[in-house]
């Protein structure tokens, strides 16, 4: 029995050692779909947070590759990061997309009124050495507004951060920011929500793999808890159970007293009757 429970125990304690990942986060992300001839970009839940791999180049005609959150977030103090895995530095036109959204769709460049908000362009230079990050209005129409030149490499950690200004907002790509103030953005996002969408562009198709690792600071997927390290309980003291006691000796029943002077008193009075006889009997001689 004690061999069985150790088996148990040091089982348990195997347990508690593996550390698995949390199945939340994935489902919080809409897949918009798929590059023309390309297969669907494809999320997958690791250790670091939620690895997107990806291929093909934007058409503005519904062949689309992104993930978009499907619940709108409050953009003043909203943050994301993302790390970039591998990128193809050499391709002739690349670029990696984080944008802001009135709608929980693609962006067309096409038709902005559709679902107008925020772009982002973080490309690479020939050598990845230079990232320039372009920011865009999508409302009336596909508007550049202002591109910062930021020292590599390309391949790092973005962290891109929203600010509320008196005027606009502030977008902020690993402290860099556009001195353009979005003022515009003020009225497609009227109640101060957007949707976060993440995309990516390679017209040579060599492909991105990039994770989200954070939103607001917090890790998108959390290692589950260990569970509990159950210990062997003591084993419960023995207890002895004392001898019965003996049986006593049952108590010696006392003569009735009644019974016994009655006995006396007829034995006495037979005596005395034979006494009387025998002296008559005397006396008559």
């Amino acid at each position: 029995m004690k061999r069985i429970i150790s088996v148990c125990i040091a089982a348990l304690f195997i347990l508690t050692s593996i550390v698995g990942v949390s199945a939340a986060g994935s489902e919080k992300w809409k897949n918009l779909g798929h590059y023309l001839d390309q297969s669907d970009g494809v999320m997958t839940e690791t250790a670091d947070g939620l690895q997107i791999d990806i291929k093909g180049y934007y058409r503005a005609d519904g062949n689309y590759a992104g993930f978009i959150l499907k619940d709108p977030v409050t953009l003043d103090g909203f943050s994301i990061e993302i790390k970039v895995l591998s990128a193809p530095i050499e391709s002739t036109d690349a670029w990696l997309g984080i944008d802001f959204m009135a709608k929980p769709a693609a962006l067309d460049i096409t038709a902005p009124e559709g679902n107008p908000g925020f772009v982002s362009l973080i490309r690479p230079s020939s050598d990845g050495d230079v990232i320039m990050y372009q920011g865009f209005e999508l409302v009336d129409s596909f508007d550049f507004k202002e591109s910062i030149n930021i020292d590599g490499p390309y391949v790092t950690t973005y962290t891109m951060e929203v600010k509320k200004t008196a005027t606009g907002y502030s977008f902020i790509l690993n402290g860099n920011a556009h001195d353009y103030d979005y003022a515009t953005l003020l009225s497609v996002f009227p109640d101060g929500k957007a949707y976060p969408l993440i995309t990516s562009s390679d017209v040579d198709e060599l492909g991105y793999s990039y994770v989200i690792t954070k939103i607001n600071g917090q890790p998108v997927v959390t290692p589950d808890a260990p569970p509990p390290v159950v210990e062997e309980a003591a084993p419960a003291a023995v207890v002895e159970e004392a001898p019965a006691p003996a049986p006593a000796a049952p108590a010696p029943v006392a003569p009735r007293v009644g019974d016994s002077m009655v006995i006396v008193l007829v034995m006495m009075m037979i005596a005395s009757a034979g006494v009387v006889v025998f002296r008559k009997k005397i006396s008559v001689k």
